[in-house]
């Protein structure tokens, strides 16, 4: 029995004869949910006051466990240890700049660069001298002959009382 199940007219008397194939019961399909029905906007007599929001964060305050507390303090002050970390390694990096002789108008610029080549193995002020080799626009001229004035003498303008300038702390006494 060899039947054909090209589907193509053939030559001669012949034609193609599909096969019957029995087809399965359709399945019983899940009615699909209705749609709920849309809900009116909030109106401002439905919003709380604030009297009534600071209530309502005592009563949650009050349903919190010891342990829920705690882990919410630990939290926060996790938070505001890493925003201290962050203020004390910018401000490092500031310092690190400056010393190296970087102005004040460059210092973002190079501070940005800086950051992109920390690693474990370059450290900050390595990153910061390549930078100032690369980039000697970035540091300030010194521009003096070796001979003090008063526009250059070390008493007015030492590399320490810049960077406290620069960094908004008071001068030294």
């Amino acid at each position: 029995m060899d039947q054909n199940t090209n589907t193509a007219p053939q030559t001669g008397a012949e034609q193609a004869t599909e096969p019957n194939i029995p087809t399965p019961a359709k399945a019983e399909t899940t009615p699909e949910p209705k749609p709920e029905p849309k809900s009116e906007p909030v109106k401002a007599a439905d919003t709380p006051t604030a009297e009534e929001l600071a209530e309502f964060r005592k009563w949650q305050e009050t349903q919190k466990t010891d342990a829920e507390k705690n882990a919410a303090a630990i939290g926060k002050a996790e938070k505001a240890r890493d925003a201290a970390e962050a203020r004390a390694a910018a401000a490092e990096l500031k310092y690190t700049a400056l010393s190296k002789g970087v102005t004040a108008e460059a210092l973002d610029d190079v501070i940005a660069l800086a950051k992109t080549k920390i690693s474990d193995k370059v450290s900050a002020e390595q990153a910061i001298e390549d930078i100032v080799k690369k980039y000697p626009a970035f540091k300030g001229s010194t521009g003096t002959t070796g001979i003090d004035t008063l526009n250059n003498s070390p008493i007015m303008d030492t590399d320490d009382a810049k960077i406290r300038r620069v960094m908004g702390l008071p001068e030294k006494k």
